[in-house]
């Protein structure tokens, strides 16, 4: 045999044993995987049959920056640091791993450092500007940054867990450690950052205060940085920690959009400030109250307002509930709100004190619980919450109404003396579209003067109260002086006026001649209760006088109407041929339609916040631009 025959042959002889002995090796590997893997599982069971659940309320975690502020806490800046102090001796690696995977979901970073097995103080960092932007992008709205220290699961060197460990929360309200600037408007001081709001554009003045002395030309450089660049600014420095700002916007720019953020802008000592508390603005035309004779003959402003204010309705021709939004945003959310008592004839304000915290929510027409205060001057007082702060209202006027069961509608009757209540069977509200069905409704008749009550049952009504997009339609109420008219719905869908006729004290029914579907059905009625508009879409609509069906109104505009005191007839706006508006009434008697004011409002789109607000005898109040 020759060489390269035999080395050939060794090396096939040698590769056959090699890979023989590779798969016996790899046999025995799994013989081992398996059998470690069975012994890990069987020291998994003997183990949690082992395991002690101890109490965690001994755990005690600090906020080292504030030693005695208690879980939920609010606080400012993006680096926070806590100590934590364990009754026992802990597995260090389980106790990082709790808090590791909650901080990971928060995109913070977290750094342990342990003093001992019982003790460790824990590091957490933000990025100061992911924290900057989402809480700024959320405005109008408050948002926080939050996280939660949660230790439950933890195990001890025993191999002992905590249970019971009430978890430690936190929301960063703030990427700035300290708030260093405060901005609000001059037109209104209780309007401050940080927010986002719409603004008068002929007011758009501000004010900035400092929390120490600034470097003038860089807060305003800071300023200017962040404006767009069609905007005309005036600086006026009071002194060295207070600074007033007037801008001006083209006109030629449909609802300009700027903010006023000294961000980056330094002090009188060289320390760069970030994170300022900023306002976002959304210019605005300005709204003003107007009266117009009835007849036509005037047209005069009845006010001179510098700000954003809205009115609510018109109590009398004398007072109006005005609001200020707080906020500024594109969709139906609800957002704080200033409000105002207007004095048309003094043109004097008399604010509502409220907490930063609260929403309150004035109303001409309440419905809710039984517990809830009326204002003498016309109108109650109702919030998101369904409570009550005596401390925030002036008693002298306010007048707490209790009275047994669920308030279905309330109003204060023609003298101001009595308000008057719709009421039935207690019951909760879900916020989601319902449909529920109440009887034995009352009229309550509560005396503002004495607290005297009367009680008069409207009998077995079998009222069906619908709930649509989480807004309650209170049930309408009027008073005319002589008669009050009521309009509820039975089983069918079908309208039901009741009157209470003050003199006799007697209330008597009238059903309504036509069926309804069981649609949403919109319904107004005059004073007397004698003519009652019926809707399924608020443009087409039924009139009915007494309990016959007479005709029919074609609101084409789909705009607000206001009745008459004391009438059969409406006033609204209606829209005409040259893309502007008429000031209009309809007579229901005869059926007609009448021109008050040709072309009173120009512009072709009339904005939600304009339009007829309330009518007296001899007058018509409109809100509109100047």
């Amino acid at each position: 045999m020759n060489r390269k025959k035999v080395w050939i042959y060794m090396m096939v002889l040698m590769g056959v044993l090699f890979l023989s002995g590779c798969a016996e090796n790899e046999a025995e590997t799994d013989e081992d995987i398996d059998a470690q893997q069975i012994g890990e599982e069987q020291a998994e069971q003997s183990n949690e049959e082992e395991v002690k659940v101890l109490d965690g309320r001994d755990i005690n975690i600090v906020y080292t920056k504030d030693p005695d502020a208690v879980s939920p806490i609010t606080i400012n800046g993006s680096e926070q640091q806590y100590e934590i102090t364990f009754p026992v001796a802990m597995n260090k690696l389980s106790v990082e791993n709790a808090i590791k995977s909650q901080l990971e979901q928060r995109n913070g970073n977290v750094s342990f450092e342990w003093n001992d097995d019982q003790s460790l103080l824990v590091d957490v960092t933000f990025d100061a500007d992911e924290i900057y932007e989402k809480i700024t992008n959320a405005y109008p709205f408050i948002t926080f940054v939050s996280y939660t220290i949660d230790l439950n699961g933890s195990i001890t060197v025993n191999n002992e867990r905590f249970e019971n460990i009430t978890p430690f929360e936190i929301s960063i309200a703030s990427a700035a450690e300290e708030e260093w600037v405060n901005i609000s408007l001059v037109s209104n001081s209780a309007v401050q950052s940080p927010t986002k709001l719409a603004v008068h554009k002929e007011h758009q003045n501000f004010k900035l205060e400092f929390t120490e002395a600034m470097n003038q030309s860089t807060v305003e450089e800071a300023i200017m940085n962040r404006l767009k660049g069609n905007e005309v600014v005036t600086y006026e420095w009071e002194d060295e920690q207070t600074l007033y700002i007037n801008v001006e916007t083209d006109d030629n720019i449909l609802f300009p959009m700027y903010e006023i953020n000294p961000s980056g802008s330094k002090t009188k000592l060289g320390e760069t400030k970030q994170y300022a508390s900023m306002m976002q603005v959304v210019v605005e035309e300005g709204l003003q109250l107007w009266s117009v004779a009835l007849d036509g003959s005037t047209i005069e402003k009845a006010s001179n307002w510098d700000d954003l204010y809205t009115p609510s309705y018109r109590i009398d021709d004398q007072n109006i509930i005005l609001t200020r939004s707080l906020g500024y945003c594109e969709c139906d959310a609800s957002v704080p709100q200033l409000h105002y008592l207007y004095d048309v004839e003094t043109e004097q304000m008399a604010p509502f004190t409220i907490d930063e915290n609260h929403v309150l929510n004035v109303v001409q027409n309440y419905m809710g619980v039984g517990t809830f205060y009326a204002d003498k001057r016309g109108f109650f007082l109702n919030d998101y919450d369904g409570e009550m702060y005596e401390s925030l209202f002036p008693q002298d006027d306010m007048v707490e109404i209790k009275v047994d069961g669920y308030v279905y509608g309330a109003k204060f009757n023609d003298n101001k003396d009595v308000v008057m209540l719709l009421v039935g069977e207690e019951r909760s509200y879900t916020g989601e579209d319902t449909e529920q069905w109440f009887s034995d409704m009352e009229l309550v008749l509560y005396n503002l003067e004495d607290g005297s009550i009367e009680k008069h049952e409207l009998g077995n009504t079998d009222v069906t109260f619908k709930v649509t997009n989480n807004m309650e339609n209170r049930i309408q109420i009027k008073d005319d002086g002589d008669i009050v008219s009521i309009q509820l719905r039975n089983e069918e869908s079908n309208v039901i006026v009741y009157e209470y006729d003050w003199e006799t004290k007697e209330i008597t029914q009238h059903p309504m001649e036509q069926m309804q579907d069981e649609s949403m059905i919109s319904h107004s009625h005059s004073d007397d209760g004698v003519i009652t508009l019926t809707s399924e879409n608020n443009v087409d609509w039924n009139i009915f006088k007494e309990d016959k069906e007479v005709g029919t109104w074609n609101n084409d505009s789909y705009v607000s109407f206001q009745w008459v005191p004391s009438s059969h007839r409406i006033v609204y706006l209606s829209s005409n041929e040259e893309k502007g508006y008429d000031l209009v009434q309809y007579n229901f008697d005869t059926l007609t339609e009448e021109v008050i004011v040709e072309h009173i409002l120009q512009d072709n789109e009339m904005r939600w916040t304009e339009g007829v607000i309330g009518v007296s005898d001899d007058a018509v109040y409109m809100i509109a631009s100047e």
